[in-house]
């Protein structure tokens, strides 16, 4: 999904010291790419977001998932969500946790520059044990909330309060102490105000204003502070509200999107400030991110442009298929198994499964042996347990494109059998030319009883994987 992120330009230019930057990572949870004056917006204005895009870089070819967990993984461990597994939003008290095994940004930046990490707002990357939450992965202080949405007043999610003030303390060589507070005393704030307030007190820490109790060290700052709006609930302060009141063309929705955006906006004004007002911003590397966006309503040219792309990713998942099968061990065959003519989709898929599983079948296959009494055989006996109504007489099968079994008999000849045995050969890998991906083992088989299909992808079984996993233990 394209989104907006904006970079200070300041990070093009020679910093003010010769120490690594300070960076301030903001990320915004929902803000569509039309929600910012600078692209656009009539509706909302962000002067402060508008101004780091002046300053800075906007980047237009820019895009995240259309949920919040894989983002914010990729955000902190700088890989795709085929890399850390996680496609969906963790659910409120779930298990799940970002792999502990990963080095996350705030633990890189530690060991290789000796940041100070630290963190205000959305988590969302595990919470059921210490070491998945933020000061478990590398952040020494962090206040917000561990779970996906919440009310941003009360802070109740799903019956239980969640806005935490955490700390990671360490002590010479000692092992580290956390702390974990629920912080109570912001129940009845609204979030947007309460994690600002935070980060500008971080800020000021750095800049010797003592923002936390006294002075930070002098350390590169990174500060990681991803707001919980405009995520639902959609709620905002009355006064953000009556700003966009007539304006919205009745739209309480956008009405309340408008406000929490402004208040949003507001924000990033106090933070930008904040680092102006303590000498920083020169030393600042500043990134405004979207965390994720909401998928487009249906449009005829999207729906087009969707069925071009899922038609090209089903031919690469072919491919791809095909040669997990053919990069097996042992493998010199590759069957393909074409299933039509099903009552439904489930049976289609069981009979493919039944042919390319079957051990006769695939020793057949590995010995250019066309035995189509084998294939009838697995059919028959599948349908005997999932589908007895059906009539194996109905039945059309096909190998290479040559009709072997219709009508309930065979349709063989020694001139046909001869040229089902070239076409396993020309299958086999080892006399196929490079690349092979074109090469099966075609089987068709049409049930005759309805309009459901499937295709099912094997491989063949040869004495040479019988030996590879007959000659270790494990």
């Amino acid at each position: 999904m394209t989104v907006l992120c904006v970079v200070s330009v300041l990070s093009l230019l020679p910093f003010a010291t010769s120490r690594p930057p300070h960076i301030v990572f903001i990320v915004s949870d929902d803000l569509g790419f039309n929600d910012v004056s600078f692209h656009g917006s009539n509706q909302i204005g962000t002067p402060n977001i508008d101004a780091i895009a002046a300053d800075g870089i906007t980047l237009m070819n820019y895009h995240v998932q259309p949920v919040c967990s894989p983002s914010r993984a990729t955000f902190m461990s700088g890989r795709h969500v085929i890399h850390t597994g996680i496609y969906m939003p963790f659910r409120q008290g779930t298990p799940l946790r970002l792999n502990l095994s990963y080095s996350l940004l705030p633990q890189y930046l530690r060991r290789c520059c000796n940041y100070s990490s630290h963190m205000v707002g959305k988590w969302h990357l595990g919470q059921n044990v210490l070491a998945a939450l933020p000061t478990g992965r590398g952040f020494e202080t962090y206040l917000g909330y561990w779970s996906g949405a919440e009310d941003y007043v009360t802070h109740d999610t799903l019956g239980a309060y969640d806005f935490n003030d955490d700390a990671r303390h360490e002590a010479g060589s000692a092992a580290a102490e956390v702390t974990l507070r629920p912080a109570v005393e912001l129940n009845g704030t609204y979030s947007t105000a309460a994690m600002t307030a935070r980060a500008v007190r971080v800020i000021e820490g750095f800049g010797g204003g003592g923002g936390l109790g006294g002075s930070l060290p002098r350390r590169p700052l990174f500060l990681y502070l991803p707001y919980q709006a405009v995520h639902w609930p959609l709620e905002a302060p009355p006064q953000y509200v009556d700003r966009y009141r007539g304006r919205t063309g009745g739209d309480t929705r956008r009405q309340l999107v408008c406000a929490m955006a402004k208040a949003l906006d507001d924000g990033v004004g106090q933070v930008t400030a904040a680092l102006k007002r303590r000498g920083m911003w020169d030393d600042s590397l500043v990134l405004f991110s979207s965390g994720r966006v909401e998928l487009p309503a249906p449009t005829a040219e999207r729906d087009e442009a969707l069925a071009e792309f899922e038609a090209a990713l089903k031919r690469v998942c072919d491919q791809l298929a095909a040669d997990v099968a053919r990069n097996g061990e042992g493998t010199t065959h590759v069957l393909r198994v074409a299933v039509r003519g099903a009552p439904s989709a489930e049976l289609a898929r069981g009979v493919g499964k039944a042919v390319v599983n079957s051990p006769l079948v695939k020793t057949a296959v590995a010995g250019n042996d066309p035995n189509v009494g084998r294939i009838v055989g697995a059919v028959g006996s599948f349908l005997g347990r999932a589908a007895p109504q059906l009539d194996l007489g109905q039945c059309t099968m096909a190998i290479g494109g040559d009709t072997v079994f219709e009508g309930g008999s065979f349709r063989l000849s020694p001139t046909r059998e001869a040229s089902l045995s070239a076409h396993l050969r020309q299958a086999q890998q080892e006399s196929a030319p490079f690349p092979p991906h074109e090469r099966f083992v075609e089987v068709e088989i049409d049930l005759g009883a309805g309009g459901e299909a499937s295709t099912v992808i094997g491989s063949d079984l040869t004495r040479e994987y019988v030996d590879i996993n007959a000659d270790y233990r494990s």
